[in-house]
Order: structure tokens, then C-alpha cells, then sequence
């Protein structure tokens, strides 16, 4: 069987779950809007901007995305930043995604949590009727922020559900979901869908406090999932989904290697597995990359490619129409 290449992937229409803003915005975008607010920009800028093929941990790859925020202070910066993503992704392939961010970390110079939520709208929408891709917002709040110090997002979530399509929990995996609890009760009571960064950096425990504690529908990463034989159980029954993103994963070291990522693992076993990039720039990657990854290391092909994307759109956080109508592209694009 011919082992698909990435030109093969990026011919064929995606669906992606797991994207982070600021970790996609464009190394040259970062330089121009450093400049623009006064800062010092470090040369080579990529050094400081991609994470190398193997981190020794979470904190270092997060540490690459702060030249970013400091770029990401603007409504301008934020909405261009927006409109060239829905181009990178238009040029793999993609007919939507959800993006996520936390407006509270581009609040530094005067925006405020609406006007940075407002400005990616725009540039998404621009994004849309330019390239054609679709985007759906979901907002996140930090571990490793005190409650009160993700107030201003859980409210942003309340009073503009209409603009968003999901609630998340990110940040370092050092700190436990349960002190943001309050948030989580709050969003679900509104009916806004919650997915929680879980069993990445840490073991299966964050992930069980997510489901069980915190509402999750789906959660990002779960990479350490299988160190907890019942609660894998769990989640093959319920199908609640993983979104999973290998380069990321091995990046951070979540696993070792491609080769010992559980990713084919969960699949066999009946787990509903997705999968993602995390990241454009600080993993410099594209979804075709990661299933090309895939393909080369598990033999994966054209079957687990449209099985994972169909788990993707089922289990996107919207309507069932919409979610019938993506279904239905993706199926006359394939039969092309």
C-alpha cells in the first residue's frame, strides 16, 4: 500500500479541532508588530518563535509563544494575525476549524477582553470570504492564573455566547482545573461546550477531574490517558474525544518519539481520536504534516484519515446542521 505524502494530505478537505491563536501567528508578522511596539527584536527571531524537535518539557515550549504576546497587544495585530491563518489554512486544505486564545494575555496596552474577541471576528471573517475557510472561536482561561484573574474571560463567554463556539482550560498542567471549577459551572449553565487541556504534561488524574469535575466534551492532548486502564475504559464508552497532536506531543515530551505515541494505540482500541497541529508556528507544522507523520510511522491511509476526520465533525461544538453541512463537503470532496 502506497504510504501517503503530505502533497497526497493537503489535496484533501480537514476538519481541526485543537489550533491555538498566538502559537500560529507568522514569524514575520511577530518581527513587524514587535517593532511597531517598541521592542528589541531578538535575531534569528525563529530561535525564539519555534520550539526544536525535542523540549525538555511543556514550560519550554510555552516559553517560545512570549514574543508572540508581546506582538499580540493590538486589535490590528490580532486581527491580522486571524485573517493570515485562515489563509495558512485555506493553502492545507482545511473548510474550518476552531481557534482558540485567551484575550486576557493581549489586554497589556489598552484593548480590553471585547475588543481583542472583536478583532479576531474580523479577521476571521475576512478570513472567510477571502479564502473560504470557517471558523469557530473558543475562548480559554489559564491553570496558572488565579480565579479572579480569569474573571474577565468567563464573563466575556457570558455575555457573547453567540460569538463563540467553546470554553477551555490551558496553561501549565502544574496547577489543578479545580480552583477555576466555578468557571466551568458558570459557562456549562449558559450551554456554552467545554473542552479541557488534560494528560499532557501531567497523568490521566487532570483528565478525570475534567470529565468528572469540570463538564469536559472533549479533551486536548490526553496523551497519558492509557496509564489509567479504567478511565480509558471510560472514554471509549462514552466516545468522548481526544485531541490529539503528535508533533506537539513529542516536542513537549508528552512521549518520546512518534513511534511510542499512543495515538494508533487509542485508535485501535476504539478511542475517538482526532488529530491537530496545536500549533503553526511554535510547532512548525500542518495538519498534512501530521497525517503524513502517521502514515509513515503506523501505515496509516486513506481509512483512519476520513474515519478521524469524521470524529472531528461530530464532534464539533456546533449545531447539528452545521455539522451535517461540513459533513457533507468533506464527503463531496473526498469523492472527488
Amino acid at each position: 500500500m502506497k504510504t501517503l505524502t503530505v502533497t497526497d494530505y493537503q489535496a484533501l478537505p480537514k476538519v481541526e479541532l485543537h489550533l491555538h491563536l498566538d502559537t500560529s501567528m507568522r514569524v514575520d508578522t511577530i518581527r513587524r508588530f514587535l517593532i511597531r511596539e517598541g521592542y528589541e527584536v531578538p535575531e534569528p527571531l525563529d530561535q525564539y518563535t519555534v520550539a526544536p524537535a525535542k523540549c525538555e518539557n511543556l514550560l519550554e515550549y510555552l516559553r517560545k509563544i512570549d514574543p508572540a504576546l508581546d506582538a499580540l497587544q493590538s486589535a490590528e495585530a490580532i486581527e491580522e494575525t486571524a485573517f493570515q491563518m485562515s489563509e495558512d489554512l485555506a493553502a492545507n486544505g482545511h473548510i474550518y476549524a476552531e481557534i482558540r486564545f485567551a484575550p486576557n494575555l493581549n489586554i497589556r496596552k489598552g484593548e480590553t477582553v471585547d475588543s481583542i474577541l472583536s478583532a479576531a471576528i474580523r479577521g476571521f471573517e475576512r478570513g472567510r470570504k477571502t479564502f473560504g475557510v470557517e471558523v469557530g472561536i473558543i475562548l480559554c482561561i489559564l491553570r496558572h492564573f488565579t480565579p479572579e484573574q480569569n474573571e474577565s474571560v468567563t464573563d466575556l463567554a457570558l455575555r457573547r455566547p453567540q460569538d463563540i463556539v467553546g470554553f477551555d482550560l490551558a496553561g501549565d498542567e502544574n496547577f489543578s482545573g479545580m480552583s477555576q471549577k466555578h468557571h466551568f459551572d458558570r459557562v456549562r449553565e449558559m450551554g456554552i461546550p467545554v473542552t479541557i487541556h488534560a494528560a499532557e504534561a501531567w497523568g490521566p488524574d487532570r483528565l478525570e477531574e475534567a470529565i468528572r469535575h469540570l463538564g469536559a466534551r472533549r479533551i486536548g492532548h490526553g496523551v497519558r490517558l492509557e496509564e489509567n486502564p479504567e478511565l480509558l475504559r471510560e472514554l471509549i464508552d462514552r466516545q468522548i474525544p481526544l485531541e490529539m497532536c503528535p508533533t506537539s506531543n513529542v516536542q513537549t515530551n508528552a512521549t518520546t518519539d512518534f513511534s511510542s505515541h499512543p495515538i494508533d494505540r487509542y485508535l485501535q482500541m476504539g478511542v475517538a481520536v482526532t488529530v491537530n497541529t496545536d500549533a503553526l508556528t511554535v510547532t512548525p507544522s500542518t495538519l498534512s504534516q501530521e497525517y503524513a507523520v502517521l502514515s509513515k510511522t503506523f501505515g496509516w491511509g486513506l481509512e483512519q484519515f476520513i474515519r478521524t476526520q469524521k470524529t472531528a465533525i461530530s464532534t464539533l461544538f456546533l449545531p447539528d446542521r452545521d455539522k451535517q453541512r461540513l459533513q457533507t463537503q468533506f464527503d463531496l470532496r473526498i469523492k472527488r
